[in-house]
């Protein structure tokens, strides 16, 4: 397994920890914190370092400790569902919520608990 960490703050979006879990049939992107303004720019770099790395793996975007997404987060989340078909685990109505914007109203969505 390959994990990589990345830790942002910014004083004007908050914080995002973005950590990235590969397996040979996984690639797991977890999100804590805030998916707003410029977070979002790093997620989307992030998010360009692995795209080429998912291949036939599946894709989880693990949105359990996230507690804000804007809607440029919603965009990017959206997109990466779309180039993917990304499953959301969430926890939450409000994770949910956030997994379902980026989704169009999807169904790929699992409800997991807290480190699961």
């Amino acid at each position: 397994m390959i994990a990589i960490t990345c830790f942002m703050k910014r004083p004007d979006s908050g914080t995002l920890r973005i950590s990235i879990d590969e397996t040979p049939a996984l690639l797991t992107i977890r999100l804590e914190g805030r998916v707003a303004g410029e977070m979002v720019t790093e997620l989307g770099r992030a998010w360009s370092g692995v795209r080429n790395e998912v291949g036939k793996r599946d894709l989880i975007v693990d949105l359990r400790d996230t507690v804000f997404v804007d809607a440029s987060g919603v965009a990017l989340l959206g997109d990466i569902h779309k180039a993917t078909h990304a499953t959301f685990r969430t926890n939450s109505p409000l994770t949910r919520y956030f997994a379902e914007q980026a989704m169009g109203q999807g169904i790929n969505c699992t409800r997991s608990q807290k480190g699961a």
